[in-house]
């Protein structure tokens, strides 16, 4: 297939455009025991924003000689260039103001690297940028699954501005409402440690929340020891009496640290062994003002802060929990 000036549309009851793309070329070809190719430009509009975008992708060997698809032995060189491209995403409108993104890999069941620049804004909120430049040792198992593996992933990913609200929807039948509880953006950033070991961290900021994660990679183990796990949030009472029915004078402050977390590699078959984290934990809530449902209404406590201590060695062998 190779389109030249091709044009797809799609109209609104009234017959005004919501999405377009103009003027496709390029070529789509897939072989059985070849290679499949997608090459495309095109300029786009949706919701009379213009853009265009350039595509350019090539899959060696995805399909075996009867035509089944293979993961394992397949390479891949993908890039995708961007400029004011509009679309609809899991409900979300997007637009990606600038955006690249590559993708390469000499065998997608093993080593993959991408790299990405993007600065998109979600349902109309201010642009977000996204920046990554990683290798992952393996992403995906021969049958096509994901594995999961924090030490198969080394460099760096940075998000800065990510609005929240968009992303309410998804979780508002939990009685979190993202824009209040987490705030109106988060920042995100990951420094994972290279293919020879070293160190990581993860720091995910927000106005009502600092959480973040120090340790290393054992190149020989593949595990993670992580030193700190810490999470500060700001918790507001209508979340605390929608979650726990329960009543307090003023936002809850909730402390948590965990040390000594060990995380194994991921298992052969790609799956995380949660039963071999160990952990010590410690976490600090504070209640002013608490009051409890009770027969007569809600009962007022004499309790100023939760203190919990938190331990598994390993979470297979039982978690226990004590109160100070």
């Amino acid at each position: 297939l190779a389109p030249e000036g091709v044009g797809l549309e799609g109209l609104d009851p009234d017959g005004s455009v919501v999405a377009a793309g103009r003027g496709a070329t390029g070529e789509v070809r897939a072989a059985a025991g070849g290679d499949a190719v997608v090459a495309l430009k095109a300029d786009t509009e949706y919701l009379g924003q213009k853009g265009s975008f350039d595509l350019n992708a090539t899959f060696g060997g995805l399909f075996a000689a009867d035509g089944t698809r293979r993961i394992e032995g397949t390479s891949a060189n993908v890039s995708v260039r961007a400029t004011d491209v509009g679309f609809t995403a899991g409900g979300l409108s997007m637009r990606i103001g600038q955006g690249t993104v590559t993708v390469t890999s000499a065998n997608i069941a093993g080593p993959i690297a991408v790299k990405a620049d993007v600065r998109a804004a979600i349902e109309g909120a201010s642009p977000a940028s996204v920046q990554a430049d990683v290798a992952i040792d393996r992403l995906f198992m021969p049958d096509g699954s994901l594995a999961l593996d924090l030490a198969a992933i080394h460099g760096r990913v940075a998000a800065t501005g990510v609005p929240t609200a968009p992303f309410g929807r998804f979780v508002r039948e939990t009685g979190v409402e993202l824009a209040r509880d987490v705030g109106p953006t988060v920042d995100l950033d990951a420094a994972f440690a290279d293919a020879s070991g070293g160190n990581l961290s993860i720091s995910v900021r927000s106005e009502r929340m600092n959480a973040r994660v120090e340790g290393s990679i054992d190149p020989a183990t593949r595990a993670a020891a992580l030193r700190t796990v810490a999470l500060e949030a700001t918790l507001a009472p209508a979340l605390l009496d929608r979650l726990g029915q329960v009543t307090v004078a003023a936002p809850a402050r909730l402390a948590l640290t965990a040390r000594d977390v060990s995380v194994q590699a991921a298992a052969a078959d790609g799956s995380f062994p949660v039963d071999q984290l160990r952990f010590n934990a410690e976490m600090t809530l504070s209640l002013d003002g608490l009051q409890v449902p009770g027969g007569d209404g809600r009962v007022p406590l004499d309790v100023v802060a939760l203190n919990l201590s938190v331990q598994a060695e390993p979470v297979a062998e039982g978690v226990s929990v004590a109160r100070d």
